[in-house]
């Protein structure tokens, strides 16, 4: 601050260098921010994927040989394998089922598990 007959204030220098400062600092920050989103925006597309499989699971867990084998639910390509696992006992046999969830632009989620149904 300079003082210039008795009135106080800042120079037109002293603004224009805070200033540059400033947007320095901006310009530093908003490609951390911009990753930040990116970031936030994948893993939630990672979640809805991840809840989609799970949905998809709950179906082939309840009849795994009429279950649906391909379809889209909530935007979200899905797929589903089943295959005997191991040897069948009486009138159950256990099944393999995966789920591959494709999201656009993301990588895929595959959840597999171990389900018993009727022998085929």
């Amino acid at each position: 601050m300079s003082e210039d007959g008795g009135q106080k204030g800042f120079t037109l220098l002293e603004v224009l260098v805070a200033s540059v400062i400033l947007a320095g600092s901006l310009a530093a920050l908003l490609p951390a921010l911009s990753g930040s989103l990116r970031q936030m925006r994948a893993a939630g597309t990672r979640q809805a994927a991840l809840l989609v499989a799970q949905s998809v699971l709950a179906g082939v867990e309840a009849d795994p040989l009429d279950a649906p084998r391909q379809g889209v639910s909530s935007g979200l390509r899905w797929s589903v394998s089943v295959s005997p696992e191991g040897s069948a006992s009486g009138d159950l046999a256990a099944y393999r089922a995966s789920v591959v969830v494709s999201p656009e632009g993301g990588a895929p989620v595959q959840l597999d598990t171990i389900v018993l149904g009727r022998r085929s």
